[in-house]
Formats: C-alpha cells, structure tokens, sequence
C-alpha cells in the first residue's frame, strides 16, 4: 500500500507501528511493498489484510499462498481499491475470486466467502454471511458459453467470469434473466422461494 499523495511505500515497520484493522491492498495498488515485508506483515501481524484487483498479481498470489499455508484465510479480504488512479475495474470483485481460486489454488467456496463474509466482517457490515436475521442480497449465477466448468464452482476455479442471470436486493428482484454487465448463463437459470420465513430457497 502507499500512502495517498506520497507515492511511498507502506511496509512492515509502518503497519507493524500503526497496526490498523485492515492493511489495505498490501500487494499493491500500485505501489506494492517489498516481498521480504509483506511475508513480515503475514507472518508476525494479525490485523485484516486486503488484496485488491488493482494491485501487482505477482505480490497478490505470493500473500495469498503464504497465508493459505499459514491457515490464515480467515484475515483476507479483498477490494479493488477503485476508483482511484487505476481507475474503475468492472466486476472487480468478481474477478478477484476468480484470480485467487484459479491462481491461487483457494477452493472456489472458499474464495467467495473470502469475498463476502471475511469483508463485511472486517469492516464491521452485518452483510456477506447468509443467516436468519441478515440482509440478504443475492446473486443467481452460473457458467457462460465457453466456460471449462459445468457448474458455478469449477467455473469460478478455471478463472471463468459467472453470466449472472438474477440479483436480489432487500427482497426485490433488480436484475432478471440477464445483465448488462457480462455475458448470460449458458443454462437458463430459475430461483423459488417456497417459505422465506423458514429459509428455503432454491435456484437451478
């Protein structure tokens, strides 16, 4: 990370001093650090850690590995840390669970709670975990034309961006059957809710 205006680098001897709740995109964005800090950073600290879509892939597959081995997962987060410099990415954040999936061997499940609950957890939002009580935004995906996988998982795990069909936000349906922003499904895809109370839900 590099602090705004400076283009100077954030490394370990700051972080490990400030000790934020969440260092924020440590592999770059684009300034990274050193690769000796940022294996400092995973291994002596405990706060969040965010890698974001903007960042230096190299820096962002050796953080992810490392805290993949060190059974550290729980503290990753991820964000694309747009708009900014770089710009704004679209689908940024799909495509940060396609990269640690594909290239950074993280079980695709894995990486999409990666993505939703460790996020929402370190920033303190009550959202990204699916339970009794919690909003409830959902999307209904699955793989496009062309993609390797045959389900949504080994999609995600090849690196295939999803074709959503459906988004569901505070109950209302905003996007049905297809959106704008990337290609359809390749199999139509249809949800139900038989008895919301209860919490049953289906999608094919």
């Amino acid at each position: 990370m590099s602090r705004s205006g400076l283009s100077q680098m954030c490394g370990y001897h700051i972080l490990s001093w400030l000790k934020p709740d969440i260092a924020a995109h440590i592999s770059g964005g684009p300034i990274p650090m050193s690769d000796d800090d940022l294996d400092k950073v995973i291994d002596t600290t405990s706060f969040a850690i965010e890698i974001c879509s903007s960042g230096n892939y190299g820096s962002t597959k050796r953080a992810v590995e490392r805290m993949r081995a060190k059974g550290q997962l729980a503290r990753l987060t991820l964000g694309t840390d747009t708009p900014g410099g770089t710009g704004v990415i679209p689908r940024g954040m799909l495509r940060n669970i396609c990269y640690i999936a594909s290239v950074c061997s993280v079980p695709p499940a894995e990486a999409v709670a990666i993505a939703t609950g460790n996020t929402a957890k370190a920033h303190g939002l009550d959202v990204g975990i699916l339970a009794p009580g919690r909003p409830a935004d959902l999307i209904v995906c699955g793989p496009v034309e062309g993609s390797a996988g045959t389900g949504i998982a080994d999609a995600i795990g090849h690196g295939d961006l999803p074709g959503i069909a459906y988004v569901i936000a505070d109950g209302e349906i905003v996007v049905s059957g297809l959106s704008r922003q990337t290609p359809p499904p390749k199999r139509k895809l249809f949800f139900s809710c038989c008895d919301v109370h209860a919490g049953s839900f289906t999608a094919q």
